[in-house]
């Protein structure tokens, strides 16, 4: 079985990266259609793995029939869509390819344009809900633990923090759910220094390859080590989960097959209403 990248630009080259670096019992195959390009990236990354002492198993290739073999499929470079191209020719082929020969596997979609991909993934491919979220928000998620440790002059191992809603312009943070040292993040920040931090955060979206890169890898760890950690996803809702199932930002907990569990924080009357209002539109 193989994890999947599909894209051999920066992205799908940080993806392959970080996921090759975490070891998770699988090779990584880069696919592109532009196989010379795959291959070279898989050599420069096996290449440059033994000045860290690693030696991952990454590979290259133009051949789509390794998706027969997937345990995860990532999409990265090659699934960006354009809003000057509404048939995203680029992506959309493959959807049809992931549903036609990896039935079964997870898919992460390591791109910011992510929630456009779900919705069709969803409603044009048949990829079922549970299988496809997309990993973006968690280097997001990284991003805001570091202003919140900024703010209160500590380590961002040190912060706990979740975001919800869409980005950049409906980002939610249950400010009651998060903490710093152990203590509630309101009783530690002053009024002030919240509204500084979310008047930065939606101006760090989107994430740089990198840190596309190492989201990506922990969301894929997740999916493989099954171990019930929450991380903030984009997910495709299904009614009844809350509001009328737009694909938005949630904390989930994952599994081989996908989402296991959407873990909806308890939000303030203000937040609920807000993250409603995110789904609905």
């Amino acid at each position: 079985m193989f994890i999947v990248v599909l894209g051999a630009g920066d992205v799908g080259g940080a993806v392959a990266q970080q996921i090759g670096a975490r070891h998770l019992g699988a090779p990584v195959v880069i696919v592109d259609s532009r196989r010379g390009v795959a291959e070279g990236k898989a050599l420069d990354l096996r290449q440059s793995a033994p000045v860290d002492r690693s030696a991952p198993d990454i590979r290259g290739t133009d051949d789509h029939a390794v998706l027969n073999q997937a345990a995860l499929v990532v999409i990265a470079d090659e699934a960006t869509a354009y809003p000057h191209d509404p048939p995203a020719d680029a992506v959309f082929p493959r959807l049809l390819r992931i549903a036609q020969h990896a039935a079964q596997s997870a898919v992460l979609v390591a791109t910011p344009d992510a929630e456009l991909v779900i919705a069709r993934a969803v409603t044009e491919r048949g990829i079922a809900t549970g299988r496809i979220v997309g990993s973006a928000p968690e280097a997001l998620r990284g991003a805001l633990r570091a202003l919140i440790a900024d703010e209160a002059r500590c380590r961002p191992d040190e912060v706990a923090a979740a975001i919800l809603g869409r980005a950049p312009a409906s980002l939610i943070v249950p400010w009651e759910g998060c903490s710093i040292s152990g203590r509630c993040a309101t009783d530690v920040l002053t009024s002030p220094a919240i509204r500084r931090i979310e008047q930065r955060l939606p101006t760090l979206w989107p994430p740089g390859p990198q840190a596309l890169g190492r989201a990506a890898a922990k969301v894929a760890e997740s999916l493989f080590r099954d171990d019930g950690e929450l991380v903030c996803v984009q997910v495709a809702l299904v009614r009844g989960v809350t509001g009328t199932g737009q694909p938005a930002i949630l904390p989930a907990t994952l599994g081989r097959q996908g989402i296991r569990a959407v873990r909806v924080p308890t939000l303030t009357g203000r937040d609920q209403t807000r993250l409603d209002s995110v789904v609905s539109t």
